[in-house]
Parts: C-alpha cells; structure tokens; sequence
C-alpha cells in the first residue's frame, strides 16, 4: 500500500531524471576507479624505471671504475705491447658504454612520457632526481672513455715511431762503421760520399725531428 502511494509521488519525469542521476554517477565512480588503477600502473611503472636507472649507474660505475684502474697504471716493460693490449680493453669498454647508452635512451622516452603525465605521481621526483644523476654519469664516463682511447692512441703512435726512429739510427749507425768497405777509387768514394749525404738528409725526416 506504502509502495502504491510513494509510486504514486513520483511522475514519469521524476524516474527519469533518477534514473540519469543514477547512471551519471555509476560513471563518475566508474571514472573514479579507473583512474585509481591507472595510477597505481603508473606510480608501478615509476618504480620501475627508478630501479632500471640506478642499475645503469651501476653499469657506468663498473665501466669508469676500470678505466681510471688503467689510467693510473703505467706502462711497464713492453710499452708498445702493453699500450694495445690496453687500447683493445678500452675499445671493449667504450663499445659496453655505447650499449649502455641505447639502453638509457629507451628508458629516457619513457621516463619523460610518465613525467610528462597532467597528474603528478607521488614516485615522480624521485624518477626525475634518478634520471638526470643517470644522464650526468652517463655523460661523463662515456666523456673519459673516448678521451682515454684517444691518448692510447696518440701513445702508440708516438712509441711506434720512436722505435722506428730508434732503429733506423743503430741501422746508419752500423753503416757508418763499415769502414772497411770504403771504396779507395776517387770516382767510386765521391758515389759513397754522396750516399752518405743523401742518408743524413733524410735521417731527421724518417726520424720525426728538424736539423
């Protein structure tokens, strides 16, 4: 009976505007939880990415320790031999950072597309702090690496010719003292002389000095 009277209070116009009422607000906390769930996704994906760039400084950490260990050693007995072997463990190292670095740009994209979000998550300056520590690191040691292989190979190159140059003298040097093989003909020690000349002309340029 109470049912019959209270249908009665409400008209058509009533139950509709009710019923719109009603799916209006099944959407907003629809809405709602959405994005309640979108964010924990996101606030899980800044976790990650935080964890994936304090592993990359480590990689860049592991890569610089070992370059600055070589740096400061000298080389030793076999400095031409030694400074290869050292040139190719670089070039090893340097060809590590450069995989290194595609990895961070990837993890770069989609660090500053979440940074990027209109909403700001609670891990986001964490993120931020995490990523730009990582790009200076990354920067930096990938800075010494190239720098260092330079210097090796300006190292070889200059023991290289300081061999050569080395050995070329002991070779005009051994010459020089075959006296003995002196032609005694006037015509022929006038050639010998001439050879002699031509030898000591060109010993500074095979040498690398100025006379």
């Amino acid at each position: 009976m109470r049912q019959s009277q209270d249908s009665q209070m409400f008209g058509a116009d009533d139950r509709i505007q009710l019923e719109r009422e009603y799916k209006l607000t099944t959407q907003h906390y629809e809405k709602l939880l959405q994005n309640l769930e979108r964010g924990e996704q996101d606030e899980a994906s800044c976790r990650q990415y935080v964890t994936q760039l304090k592993d990359i400084r480590l990689q860049l950490e592991s890569c610089e320790k070992r370059t600055i260990h070589k740096i400061r050693q000298p080389l030793d007995k076999d400095p031409l031999g030694e400074c290869k072997q050292r040139l190719n463990e670089q070039q090893k190292i340097h060809l590590e950072l450069e995989g290194i670095q595609k990895n961070l740009n990837t993890v770069t994209e989609k660090t500053e597309k979440v940074l990027a979000m209109p909403e700001q998550l609670s891990s986001a300056p964490t993120l931020r702090s995490e990523l730009d520590l990582t790009t200076e690191k990354m920067d930096r040691v990938y800075s010494l690496s190239a720098i260092y292989l330079d210097k090796l190979k300006t190292i070889d190159v200059v023991i290289r010719s300081t061999q050569e140059a080395e050995d070329l003298v002991k070779k005009y040097e051994t010459q020089l003292r075959e006296v003995n093989n002196v032609p005694a003909d006037a015509k022929s020690l006038e050639s010998y002389k001439k050879q002699l000349k031509v030898r000591w002309l060109l010993l500074p340029e095979k040498v690398g000095i100025s006379v």
